[in-house]
This record gives C-alpha cells, sequence and structure tokens, in this order.
C-alpha cells in the first residue's frame, strides 16, 4: 500500500476529478461554511438587533404588565400561545432562515451544485468493527481532531484577551444602572462576536487551501492508471467515431438515393445543391428531397448527372434552399414563384425533364 501511494505522482484527470464528484468526493472546508455563517449572522445582527430587541422587549412588559389579568384557562394559554408564536415569527425565524440560507450559499460557492445518490448507497464495509477501528485512529481523523482542538485553543485564547481589558468594568457593574448594564453587555458581546470572526475568517483560509492540498493529493493517480484511462478514453472515442461514421455514411446513401427520383438540381455551383422533386398528385408544393455541401453536393451532381437529371445553377436559390429546408420539407412560399420559373423553364427547353415531368 506504501509503494502504491508513493507510485501516485500524477495529478488527477479531469474524468477522475469528474468520478470522484459524481460519487459525492468533492472539496469542501467547514471552516468556511462556519466563518460565512457567522459573517451574516454578524451582518444580519448588526442591522436587525434593535427590532428584534423591540419586539423581544414589547412582549416581556406586556406579559409582566398584564400578568395578573392573564387567566389560566384555555383562552389565556392561547393568548400567551399567540404571543409566543408572535415571537418566533417575527424575531426568531428571520435569524433562522438566514442561517439556513447562508449554509447553503456557502456550500454552493464550493462545491457547486451537485446531486448524487452515491453517498447514500449502504456501505456494509463500514459495519465492520475493525475497519471502523482503523478509520477511527486514520490520518483524517488525527487530523481532524487536531483542528479542532486548535481552533478551541485559539478561539479561548481570542476570548481571553478580548475580555481581560473588561474584568474590572464586569464587577463594577453591580453598581451601575441597568441600563447601562445592558449597553456594556452588548458591546461587549459584539466585540468578542467580532474579533471570532475575524480569526474564524483567517482560519477558514488556511483550512480551505489545506482540504484543497489534501483533495488534489488524495485523488492523484500513478503513470499506469493515467495510460489505462488514456487507452479506454481513445477506445471510446474510436467506438464513438465509427458509429458517427456509420450514421454519415447511412444518412449519406439515404440522400443519394433520393436524388435519384427528383426532378431538378439546383445548385451553387460548387459549395451547394439542392434535389428538388415536384410531385402535384401528392404535394402542393415542390419538395426538397436532398442536399449536400462541398464533397455531398459534388456527389449528389454526379448522380444526377449519372441518371440524365437536369442540373440548374442558381446560387441565391441553392443556398436559400440548403439553408431553410431540410430533406423531406416541401420549399418555402417566398421561394415558389422562383422554383416554380425553374421547373417551368426546364419543361420548355429540357426534353428529359418534360418526358419525366409528364408522366407525374
Amino acid at each position: 500500500m506504501a509503494e502504491d501511494q508513493f507510485d501516485k505522482t500524477e495529478p488527477a484527470t479531469p474524468k477522475r476529478i469528474q468520478d470522484a464528484r459524481s460519487k459525492g468526493q468533492v472539496m469542501k472546508s467547514r471552516e468556511v461554511n462556519t466563518a460565512f455563517v457567522l459573517i451574516t449572522i454578524l451582518i444580519y445582527l448588526y442591522f436587525n438587533i434593535s427590532s428584534i430587541g423591540n419586539i423581544i422587549t414589547s412582549e416581556i412588559v406586556y406579559f409582566l404588565s398584564n400578568s395578573f389579568y392573564i387567566s389560566l384557562n384555555y383562552a389565556g394559554m392561547l393568548q400567551i400561545l399567540y404571543r409566543l408564536i408572535y415571537i418566533v415569527i417575527f424575531a426568531v425565524l428571520p435569524f433562522i432562515l438566514i442561517v439556513f440560507f447562508a449554509s447553503i450559499v456557502s456550500n454552493l460557492s464550493q462545491v457547486g451544485l451537485l446531486f448524487t445518490l452515491e453517498p447514500l448507497i449502504p456501505d456494509f464495509t463500514r459495519i465492520d468493527p475493525m475497519s471502523g477501528l482503523k478509520r477511527f485512529f486514520s490520518y483524517q481523523s488525527v487530523n481532524e481532531l487536531f483542528k479542532s482542538v486548535f481552533k478551541f485553543f485559539v478561539l479561548a485564547v481570542v476570548a481571553y484577551f478580548t475580555c481581560i481589558p473588561y474584568i474590572k468594568k464586569i464587577f463594577a457593574l453591580q453598581y451601575a444602572a441597568p441600563s447601562y448594564d445592558l449597553l456594556f453587555t452588548v458591546e461587549l458581546l459584539y466585540k468578542l462576536f467580532f474579533n471570532i470572526i475575524f480569526v474564524m475568517i483567517i482560519l477558514s483560509i488556511i483550512d480551505f487551501f489545506i482540504q484543497r492540498h489534501q483533495y488534489n493529493k488524495g485523488l492523484m493517480m500513478s503513470k499506469q492508471e493515467v495510460k489505462d484511462e488514456a487507452k479506454q478514453y481513445e477506445g471510446n472515442q474510436q467506438i464513438k467515431g465509427k458509429i458517427r461514421k456509420m450514421q454519415r455514411e447511412i444518412a449519406r446513401r439515404k440522400i443519394l438515393k433520393e436524388v435519384k427520383n427528383a426532378h431538378v438540381v439546383i445548385t451553387n455551383p460548387t459549395h451547394f445543391a439542392v434535389a428538388v422533386k415536384y410531385d402535384n398528385k401528392k404535394y402542393n408544393a415542390p419538395v426538397v428531397v436532398a442536399k449536400g455541401a462541398d464533397n455531398l453536393a459534388f456527389l449528389i451532381k454526379k448522380i444526377a448527372s449519372e441518371n440524365d437529371i437536369p442540373t440548374v445553377e442558381n446560387k441565391y436559390i441553392a443556398r436559400m434552399l440548403y439553408d431553410m429546408c431540410e430533406p423531406g420539407q416541401l420549399i418555402p412560399e417566398s421561394l415558389y414563384k422562383a422554383v416554380a420559373e425553374i421547373l417551368a423553364h426546364l419543361y420548355l427547353t429540357n426534353k428529359k425533364f418534360k418526358e419525366i415531368w409528364g408522366l407525374i
């Protein structure tokens, strides 16, 4: 296993990354999510803390002022319940929704839109106690434990140095007015929260690069794996190429077969060729039976020549028919007059065409 790990010296190919992504193996830093959610909470509270405080304060005042008038019966309990629902909807629920959407945005910004059921498929190897023990003492588990302890230590140090300058003031709060106590507490909590978020941003940036390095390292491939994937890819491409070639050949044969049933081929004169047929018993207008460009146009003209089908050079009409019609479609109404003039001219000047069209 060690030798296999050392053999993985090549960066992951796009296919390897896509396969890992389809299995739910993506690069994601939990610290980035935490920092983003905390920033969102700070911004939300900065602009809405006063309104949230007013809602909660007004409800507390209401309950304290009317505690003697609220009966502990069914109607009184309903009134209390409605007040609590009001607090939840207008004070707590927006906060919860903000945190929820911030978490979604943070994950989408790192992972992108991904839907896969692969992680939900039961893996019975995880039931094995030995495998679970190995995972518990694996490098990743130890690394996560170290990061958690380190993060807790750093945040504890930040909290300590943030609160130290306020220790004397905290002990003096017992002599201060209640309004000052509240302002002092809000100020301390805001500063503590701000410092913690600032440190979390730094930790999240460091963790992001660590996670990206570990993710790329985990997907690294050996030279043999790269060669095998290349062979597989080339084999698939060859099969797809053969299928496309067969499809083009079948389509080309069908087109060339239809040319023999055409009444006229309109060309431009080297790039485009459109074979047109007019059966007034079946169709109300001429129909395009085949079309082609470049080499296919040359073959259409060749088959027309071999089968004595008239060829008319008209650059504008040929290009318009090629762009506007597919084989089997009637020509557009805007080209009725131009194509009719070509057919009428051939009827008057081409004996072979007159004989073929006279049989219709």
